[in-house]
Formats: structure tokens, sequence, C-alpha cells
């Protein structure tokens, strides 16, 4: 079965997901474009029924159930919401709202902020 693992927000592929069958027989993590692939062997199609589990640091844990079914199968993509939606981030007085934090978004702050506070 294969798949694509997405940002709720924007859309974008999210990397380093984990995704694993119910009963951890199988799974896989996702790559750069959130893409992933879990080989699923005859036993597993026995079931016909089973749930994903989805987890990573920055996100959100979710589950979806799926239907399992010989060779591969297409899971509708998923979206994970970021455990930073609504996050307020502090500096220098100024508050920020963002989505997901990334270094460069801690240490940015627009030029014309910094000329009305210290040039005021």
């Amino acid at each position: 079965m294969y798949g694509r693992v997405v940002d709720q927000e924007t859309g974008q592929g999210i990397s380093g997901v984990i995704v694993m069958l119910d009963d951890n027989t199988a799974g896989a993590q996702t790559a750069a474009d959130g893409s992933f692939t879990i080989i699923v062997d005859a036993l597993e199609t026995q079931k016909s029924k089973t749930t994903l589990r989805f987890s990573s640091a920055d996100y959100e844990s979710a589950e979806r159930p799926v239907r399992l079914a010989p060779g591969k199968a297409h899971v509708p993509v998923m979206k994970l919401k970021s455990r930073y939606t609504g996050m307020i981030l502090g500096g220098i007085g100024l508050l920020q709202s963002v989505s997901r934090p990334t270094a460069y978004q801690l240490f940015r702050i627009k030029l014309e902020v910094l000329r009305q506070t210290f040039l005021t």
C-alpha cells in the first residue's frame, strides 16, 4: 500500500512521519515529499481491514482505517495538524503567530518593525 502525508495548513509533504499498521507488523517512514510505501504480506491481506497509525514529533498523531488487498493499494492523502499551530512567539516585545516554527522563523524580525521600534 502507498500514500502521502501532508501538512494540513500548507499541503506540503512531511518527511519523517512513521506510518504503521495497527498491529505493528509492517510500517514505513515518509520520504522528503511525504510519500510512503508499506509492503503488506499475504497473511495481512486476509484480515481485509486495519488501521494506519501516523506519528511524528512535530505533528499530532492520527489514525485512518484502511482496507487491505493483495498487491499495492492507494491510501488517500493523510493531512496532519502541526503541534505548533497558533503558537505565539515573542522577541523584542513582538508577537508573531506561526504554524510551524523553524529556526529561521524564530529569529526572523522584519526590518521595518525594527526601524519602528528603535528609531522612533
